[in-house]
C-alpha cells in the first residue's frame, strides 16, 4: 500500500536567484583533479524558480567548509570547521582528510549579485559518511541541502545517533525528494537560508508528513529467516522481582554485551496515533537474548518515543512514508543501537508480509488469569512471528512474556514454534499457534499453547486471542 510522500513546503526566494547572473558568481582557480578523500560538485538552480524546469549550474568561487558532526554533534556547524576551501572554474572542491567512520556536512556559501545589485548570500549543505579509506564524492545542491538539513535535525531531536552511520537516513528523504521530482512537485528550497533555519523550516512543515502516516505494518530490514537457520535461544539468568521491570541483574536484558543488536517490527494506528513496537535483541550470531514491546503515543510528524513495558529499554523513532528509523537504548545505558524497518504492505505484485496486534487471554482451565497483548507478524520470507506479554502485576520480565519464531503457517493454520523464548532451566520451550480464520483477513483469532517456560510464567498453558490487520 502506496502513500504519497508528504511534500516540503518550501519557499523560494526566486526573485533573488533570477537575477544571478555567471559574472556575479564569479570565477575560481584553475580546474582540480577529483583525486582527493571527499569530493564534489556545488551547483545551483539555473536563474529559474522552477527546479521541475531548470537545470543546475556549478558554482566558482564558493567558500566550502566541512564539519565533523560525530565528533561535535549538532554543535558542529557554529563550531570551527574541521577544514575549509574554495570551488574552482568548475564549481569542484575536495578536501585530503577525513576520519573513517565519521559523518560529516559539507557547507557552500557565496555571495553574489542580486536583485538590484543588492549583495546576496548563498548557503547550500550535503551530508557525507566516511567509511572507508577510499575516496567519497560528494556534490552539493539544492536537494542535498534539503537532506543535509533532514539529518540534522534527526541528530538534534536524538532520533539518531550522531555517531550513527546516517547514510540510510539520508536516502530516505533523499527518495522522498526524488519521488516529489518524478511527480513535478519537487521541493525548492531558500537558498538564502543557513542550515540551521533550514531545521527550523524542516521542524514547522513536518506537520505534512501526518498525510503520509498509514496504519500499517512495519518489518525490521534485518532478515527474520536468519535466525530459524543459524540462531538459537540463550538461556537468560534472571534475579528481578519488581513488577515494574527494574532488576539488580538481568543478563537476558540486552545490556551485557557490546555485540548486541536490535530488531525492531512495528505496527503504526492512525485512528488511535500509537506505535506498538517489538524489539527482539540479539547477538552478532543471531542469538535471542531479549524481547520487549512499547505502546508509544506518536506525533503528527511521525515521531515517537516511549519505555518498554517492563522499563527495560527505552526507544526513539520516526516514520516517514515508506521507513522508519531510530534508536533504542537499555535502561542502564549499557546497550543501545539504531534500528530501521519499512513498510512491509507496499503492494508492489509479490507477497507482503503482515502485521496484527493481539489480545490473547488464558483458557477457562487456568488458574492465571491473563489480559495480554501482543503481535502476529507473517513475513514475505516464510517466517512467522509472535510476541505476547502480561503488562503489569507482580512478575518478573521473564513471567511476562513469551517469543516465538517458526515458519509460516501451513495450510491447517498451524504455526509450530522453531525458536520459542524465555526457557525454563534445562528445559526446551514449545509452542503453537493456530489461526481459525486465514492470515491476511482484516480480523483473525485463534489458538495459543506453550510449554517449557519459566516457572510462573503466564503463558505455560494454553489459551486464544484476537488479532486486527493494520
Amino acid at each position: 500500500m502506496y502513500t504519497k510522500p508528504f511534500k516540503l513546503v518550501f519557499f523560494l526566494c526566486l526573485s533573488s536567484l533570477l537575477a544571478i547572473m555567471l559574472a556575479g558568481c564569479g570565477s575560481g582557480g584553475t580546474a582540480i583533479t577529483k583525486s582527493a578523500m571527499l569530493s564534489g560538485t556545488v551547483n545551483v538552480p539555473a536563474g529559474t524558480a522552477t527546479r521541475a524546469t531548470s537545470s543546475e549550474i556549478p558554482l566558482p568561487g564558493a567558500t566550502v567548509s566541512l564539519y565533523d558532526i560525530t565528533q561535535n554533534g549538532t554543535a558542529a556547524l557554529s563550531s570551527a570547521p574541521v577544514s575549509t576551501t574554495t570551488t574552482d572554474v568548475n564549481g569542484d572542491y575536495q578536501f585530503s582528510s577525513l576520519t573513517t567512520g565519521h559523518n560529516y556536512i559539507v557547507e557552500a556559501t557565496k555571495t553574489v549579485t542580486g536583485t538590484g545589485g543588492v549583495p546576496t548570500t548563498l548557503n547550500l549543505g550535503s551530508y557525507v559518511r566516511d567509511n572507508s579509506s577510499t575516496p567519497v564524492s560528494a556534490n552539493v545542491d539544492s536537494t542535498s541541502t534539503l537532506v543535509s538539513s533532514y539529518v540534522l535535525s534527526q541528530v538534534a531531536a536524538n532520533t539518531v545517533s550522531s555517531s550513527e552511520d546516517l547514510s540510510a537516513v539520508a536516502t530516505q528523504v533523499q527518495s522522498q525528494i526524488t519521488i516529489e521530482q518524478n511527480s513535478g512537485t519537487a521541493p525548492t528550497v531558500d537558498l538564502t537560508k543557513n542550515l540551521e533555519q533550514h531545521q527550523t523550516e524542516l521542524t514547522s512543515v513536518e506537520t505534512e508528513s501526518q498525510k503520509t502516516l498509514v496504519s500499517a505494518a512495519y518489518v525490521s530490514n534485518d532478515p527474520w529467516g536468519a535466525m530459524l537457520t543459524g540462531g538459537t535461544v540463550q538461556t537468560a539468568s534472571v534475579s528481578q522481582t519488581a513488577s515494574n521491570g527494574q532488576s539488580s541483574t538481568d543478563s537476558g536484558d540486552g545490556e551485557s554485551s557490546s555485540s548486541e543488536h536490535g530488531i525492531v517490527n512495528l505496527t503504526i494506528n492512525t485512528t488511535t496515533m500509537e506505535a506498538n513496537v517489538l524489539l527482539v535483541v540479539t547477538d552478532s550470531s543471531n542469538n535471542i537474548l531479549d524481547a520487549d514491546t512499547f505502546l508509544c503515543p506518536i506525533s503528527s510528524n511521525g515521531t515517537f518515543s516511549g519505555s518498554s513495558v517492563d522499563k527495560l529499554y527505552t526507544i526513539q523513532g520516526s516514520v516517514m512514508g515508506e521507513e522508519a528509523h531510530g534508536e533504542w537504548f537499555a535502561a542502564s545505558g549499557s546497550g543501545a543501537g539504531h534500528w530501521e524497518a519499512a513498510n512491509s504492505q507496499s503492494s508492489d505484485g509479490s507477497v507482503q508480509s503482515s502485521g496484527y496486534v493481539c489480545d490473547f487471554t488464558a483458557s477457562s482451565s487456568s488458574s492465571v488469569p491473563i489480559q495480554g497483548i501482543g503481535f502476529l507478524f507473517t513475513l514475505s520470507d516464510g517466517t512467522s512471528i509472535v510476541y505476547a506479554v502480561q503488562p503489569g502485576g507482580n512478575l518478573s520480565h521473564t513471567q511476562s512474556y513469551v517469543l516465538m519464531i517458526g515458519p509460516a503457517s501451513n495450510s491447517s493454520g498451524t504455526v509450530t514454534g522453531q525458536i520459542v523464548t524465555p526457557a525454563a532451566t534445562g528445559s526446551t520451550p514449545s509452542g503453537t499457534v493456530t489461526l481459525t480464520s486465514k492470515s491476511g483477513a482484516t480480523t483473525a483469532s485463534g489458538t495459543w499453547n506453550f510449554a517449557n517456560l519459566p516457572s510462573g510464567n503466564v503463558f505455560n498453558g494454553s489459551g486464544s486471542f484476537t488479532a486486527t490487520l493494520l
